[in-house]
């Protein structure tokens, strides 16, 4: 990996030439002109949030554009100024607000002795120590925003020099950055590791199709998501991401203009990561990092959200005037990766990669998904149509069709038989009773709203409704949630009543913890992992002893050897407390009957019975889970 090419004078970051192409009116424009015509203030790169760097960058634009000396005479002073303002300080500082004067310096044309003097400045900063760093060092050893302003910084002192040597070893750096460790591994983590995709081989993004827990973390900025604690879903909208990401994209604009492909390194590693942070985040680009939209959109042709005009960044800005116009995309879906990465008939699939929005058919295979959604311009959620057989994903929109890499492996679904008995229900003899399916109580549609299910009749021996769920973790998220029958003799049914062998439509083969969810019993909860893979059979029976639950304490022996999950659960906590005794008291005040979430034991009525089934279970410490 070498340096194609050096920056033109004028053109490190854009040049004067292409600058007399941009309007000079509009909110853009009228945006960078206010801010230019405002004094710039001292120049202090020891202060981290100095903004006089961005407004002395925002004078050299308008200059290089009209031409007007009064701009350039303050941009002259400012670099001045600016020469050892950084003692002091930190790297951080010295990173964040160093580029944009070199920047500036470049569209103006420093007149000698003044660029005699900038570059001998220069070229000690590249080496000073500040707090115990320097920007080089920092640049090698930070996997976060000091590490990508410093770089940006470096990066811009390089050009300015002409210092190919410098521009090489930036630029290595900073493609070990974006995943490639054969480039550059030498970057110092945080202890918490739980973000990254392999914790044993930590890279600052995360590469692309890394999944965690059954999400995509493909793009993701470990060191900087971990600043909002350990990993969990949904993510937390995290700044500090935006902020690595200010010295990320202002690294690639002059890089590229030097000559890399930066763009497209690690499979387009920065798109990956500002594509991660609005899509799964939903954390749309908001106060100083709008300037960094236009800069995606620009140079990989997409359609993010880019606010006209937008604020300036702490190293950089003023990208809706001098990047505001797309480069117009007309290319062919590009397909990255998708999640599961197999699954039968009806699976959800959901399909990441680039320019979807102007899709028009999706192929399983050769076989077309009639029913996707296309979500944004890189995701599809589909669904694996009838007939489809392993083989690669295709989408396809005008301007040709993009391929995924690796193959979709279609299979058959995973099947699982369960076994429960419920104490409030429980009978005799293996048996519970079905006096509410009796008395026509029980509705035809799933009480339970998270897992919908509608059924033509109620079959006669159902007792009630239940969920089952397939749990990654035993609090953590639940892939496959649906609603079945619990019918008398334990066995959990599909909607006719007889298919006790249930499908699993749509969960990736793995180990799961397995549930069963009822609206007033505790949770049954498998004591280990069961493993659901793909046209295999699983069994599951609670009713043989009390080490088939994750909490012995959940469940109770109904009756020599037969075992049965424990009664008063009313607000479906897992735990049994006052506020179940409130559900069943307001009910029983009111002497309600029917289908209640007060009658624990299943007779229709709330009564003083249900009271005493939760409070005996209630002070014996009864829970889901451990407590």
């Amino acid at each position: 990996m070498s340096c194609l090419s050096l920056h033109a004078q004028n053109d490190i970051w854009i040049s004067s030439q292409e600058l007399q192409n941009l309007p000079v009116t509009g909110a853009a424009w009228d945006k960078l002109k206010s801010e230019a015509d405002k004094p710039s203030g001292i120049p202090n790169l020891s202060d981290q949030n100095d903004s006089a760097n961005v407004r002395t960058m925002a004078k050299a634009l308008v200059y290089a554009r009209l031409g007007e000396e009064s701009y350039r005479n303050a941009v002259i002073s400012s670099c001045m100024q600016a020469i050892d303002s950084e003692i002091g300080g930190r790297t951080l500082a010295l990173g964040r607000n160093l580029a944009a004067y070199v920047i500036a310096a470049d569209l103006v044309d420093l007149p000698e002795p003044e660029d005699s003097q900038f570059r001998e400045w220069l070229r000690r900063t590249l080496t000073e120590e500040l707090d115990g760093r320097t920007l080089q060092s920092t640049h090698a050893e930070r996997p976060n925003n000091w590490g990508t302003h410093c770089g940006a910084s470096r990066i811009a002192v390089a050009l300015y020099l002409d210092d190919t040597t410098e521009v090489n070893q930036a630029a290595a750096i900073f493609k070990g950055f974006l995943g490639d460790i054969s480039s550059h591994s030498d970057f110092m983590f945080d202890d918490d590791l739980s973000w990254h995709a392999d914790s044993l081989n930590p890279v600052p993004i995360n590469p692309l199709g890394a999944m965690k827990d059954g999400r995509m973390i493909g793009g993701v900025l470990p060191d900087e998501q971990r600043r909002a604690g350990p990993f969990s879903w949904p993510p937390a909208q995290e700044n500090y991401c935006y902020e690595g990401l200010q010295g990320v994209l202002a690294q690639a604009v002059m890089l590229s203009r030097a000559g890399y492909d930066v763009w497209n390194w690690q499979d387009r590693a920065m798109l990956r990561a500002f594509t991660w942070l609005h899509e799964e985040a939903d954390f749309p680009a908001e106060g100083d990092d709008t300037w960094q939209p236009h800069i995606i959109n620009y140079y990989y042709g997409t359609n993010f959200p880019a606010p006209v005009p937008s604020r300036a960044g702490k190293n950089v800005g003023w990208t809706c005037w001098t990047h505001g116009q797309t480069i117009p995309a007309n290319q062919k879906p590009i397909v990255t990766t998708f999640y599961p990465t197999g699954g039968s008939e009806t699976t959800a699939v959901t399909i990441y990669g680039f320019y979807f929005s102007n899709s028009t058919q999706l192929r399983f295979n050769d076989t077309s998904d009639l029913s996707y959604v296309i979500e944004s311009d890189t995701k599809i959620r589909a669904y694996v149509p009838s007939g489809a057989s392993t083989g690669t994903i295709k989408v396809a929109n005008p301007y040709g069709t993009g391929e995924s890499t690796a193959s979709f492996a279609v299979t058959a679904e995973p099947v699982l038989r369960v076994t429960l008995m419920m104490q409030g229900a429980y009978f005799s003899s293996g048996m519970m009773n079905t006096t509410l399916n009796q008395n026509g109580d029980i509705p035809l549609t799933s009480p339970y709203a998270d897992a919908p299910e509608t059924a033509s009749a109620i079959p006669g021996d159902a007792v009630d409704w239940v969920v089952l769920e397939a749990r990654y973790t035993v609090t953590g998220q639940v892939p496959l949630k649906r609603s079945y029958f619990l019918r008398k003799d334990g066995f959990v049914t599909e909607t006719d009543g007889t298919t006790i062998d249930l499908a699993l439509p749509g969960i990736p083969s793995g180990d799961y913890y397995v549930s069963i969810r009822h609206r007033n019993q505790l949770l049954a909860i498998t004591a280990t992992r069961v493993s659901l893979f793909a046209g295999q059979n699983a069994e599951v029976d609670f009713t043989t002893g009390l080490s088939q639950f994750y909490n012995p304490s959940s469940a109770v022996e109904l009756e020599a050897g037969i075992y049965g999950v424990r009664a008063g659960d009313a607000d479906g906590d897992g735990y049994l407390t006052t506020g179940d005794y409130t559900v069943w008291y307001n009910s029983f005040r009111l002497a309600a009957n029917g289908y209640e979430p007060g009658d624990f034991n299943f007779d229709g009525y709330v009564t003083a019975e249900d009271y005493n089934l939760w409070l005996t279970n209630a002070l014996a410490g009864s829970a889901s889970f451990s407590q």
